[in-house]
C-alpha cells in the first residue's frame, strides 16, 4: 500500500513540474515582447538575440535552441 501511495505522490509530483514547464514556455511564447527577427535574418543569429534578451529581462527560457528555431519557422 505504501509503495503504491509512493508511487502515485511520485507521478503527482512529475506532472506538477510538468504543469510548470509548460507555464514557463507558454509566457515565453511571445518573442515580440523581447526583440523583433526580420525576414532574412540568420535564424542562428535571431535564436540567439530572443536568448540574450529573455536573459536580460529576466525570462526563464526552458526549450532547447532548436525547439525554438522550429517555433520560428513555423508559419
Amino acid at each position: 500500500m505504501r509503495q503504491n501511495i509512493y508511487a502515485l505522490e511520485t507521478n503527482a509530483n512529475k506532472n506538477i513540474q510538468r504543469a510548470k514547464n509548460t507555464l514557463n514556455f507558454y509566457n515565453t511564447l511571445d518573442a515580440r515582447l523581447l526583440c523583433t527577427v526580420k525576414e532574412g535574418d540568420d535564424l542562428i543569429d535571431a535564436i540567439t538575440n530572443i536568448l540574450n534578451e529573455a536573459k536580460k529581462t529576466g525570462i526563464l527560457v526552458t526549450v532547447e535552441p532548436i525547439d525554438l528555431a522550429n517555433r520560428l519557422r513555423t508559419p
